[in-house]
């Protein structure tokens, strides 16, 4: 794995690893420094991903033209669109109903709440998800949601695991009760 660009946050390094091991098609992240969109095309294309840009410094990146556009578009709609937006991203059905339930604006508070993962399932843990150390990108609906594992797990399998990224010693050494991947 080529080392990450400055503009892309560690939160997006999960992301793009999704995408990545095709566990999901698209990507949205705001950037962690500024960049113009050729600087990000080119980023993409060595991934052989599309790339789109919004004016309020989101970008998106995608398996399929024009699906980075729409997914900008849609979360720019000033209407209610969590679910629709959730299942653009590939998040889970159950997750998403739970976060519309939520509310798109106590979505923090609530990804914020501790939670329980016991065994297996500690690999759907999002508390790592800022430095770009998570498995899952979403908020899980549960501390036991099997949607979520399957998603975690498929990314732990793949070549794109975040172990794969430079920063994510701390799952690849079976700390924080992750067990090693590697």
């Amino acid at each position: 794995m080529r080392p990450m660009p400055d503009w892309l946050k560690p939160s997006a390094r999960v992301d793009l690893a999704l995408v990545l091991a095709r566990t999901r098609d698209v990507l949205r992240s705001d950037l962690g420094a500024p960049a113009d969109l050729s600087a990000i095309a080119k980023f993409a294309r060595r991934y052989g991903l599309f790339a789109a840009k919004d004016p309020d410094g989101f970008i998106a990146l995608s398996r399929r033209p024009g699906l980075g556009r729409r997914l900008l578009a849609l979360d720019a709609a000033p209407d209610e669109h969590v679910m629709p937006l959730g299942r653009l991203l590939g998040y889970p059905p159950c997750c998403c109903r739970a976060a519309r339930r939520v509310g798109e604006d106590q979505l923090d508070v609530w990804a914020a709440r501790p939670r329980r993962h016991i065994g297996r399932y500690r690999l759907i843990d999002v508390s790592s998800y800022d430095t770009g150390e998570a498995l899952v990108s979403h908020i899980p609906c549960s501390a036991a949601c099997r949607a979520s594992l399957k998603i975690a797990r498929t990314l732990a399998a793949s070549d794109w695991s975040p172990t794969r990224f430079s920063s994510a010693k701390r799952l690849r050494s079976g700390r924080r009760g992750c067990r090693p991947l590697s």
